[in-house]
């Protein structure tokens, strides 16, 4: 993330959006190419700019991260613009393309699923029904607690966990411009198929970065 020079002498933060992994289209038929294009290109960007728009303003010197943190200390448009970036960075990485094979979850997260859910399609209904529930616009979350367990979480509009004390393992958008191009206002069957699309070796870099570098 490069650093922009003010008038003031001031090294200000600038962020982009993080670049995708795959084809606008290659999420389908979870996710169509126009829906997931929209998302990307429209409110990921709406995001990022007001984010960028927001250090500028306020002449902030603190990482995006310090500021999440923190968020009750600093004005609205970092809680609404921060998180909003933040979420969709994470969301966008957090899906790969449609595989003809089953989306299987790697050994160590279904033993961390396990542990703290009783099964791996206990976590599952879990995850899915936390999510059909969140009133509104929203998150639903894994997370990892400060004492090691993971626990299921969900926020209103942008809001992140990191101001829980949460380290963020899995994030989806239950937005309805995330979803409703495809599934209209079926929000059940979308938390269901996007299963099918989860990068769940991103989740394991998340883990590891976190246990590396305690971000």
């Amino acid at each position: 993330m490069p650093s922009k020079s003010t008038g003031n002498n001031i090294n200000i933060t600038m962020y982009s959006k993080v670049q995708l992994p795959y084809k606008f289209g290659d999420l389908f038929p979870v996710l169509g190419e126009e829906g997931v294009k929209e998302h990307y290109d429209f409110h990921y960007s709406n995001y990022t700019k007001g984010l960028n728009e927001a250090y500028l303003k306020y002449g902030t010197k603190k990482k995006l991260m310090s500021i999440l943190k923190n968020i009750e200390d600093y004005p609205k448009e970092f809680r609404e613009n921060g998180g909003g970036y933040f979420n969709h960075s994470l969301f966008f990485q957090t899906l790969k393309p449609v595989s003809s094979e089953e989306n299987e979850i790697p050994d160590s997260l279904q033993q961390l699923m396990i542990r703290d859910f009783g099964s791996v399609n206990e976590f599952k209904n879990y995850f899915i029904g936390m999510g059909k529930r969140v009133f509104g616009s929203g998150w639903v979350w894994w997370c990892l607690e400060p004492n090691g367990r993971t626990i299921i979480v969900t926020t209103k509009n942008q809001d992140t966990p990191y101001a829980e004390g949460l380290y963020p393992l899995l994030g989806i958008d239950v937005w309805e411009h995330s979803y409703y191009l495809d599934y209209k206002g079926d929000r059940l069957l979308y938390l269901n198929e996007i299963f099918r699309i989860i990068n769940w070796e991103f989740v394991v870099y998340r883990i590891k970065n976190k246990l590396a570098y305690n971000v």
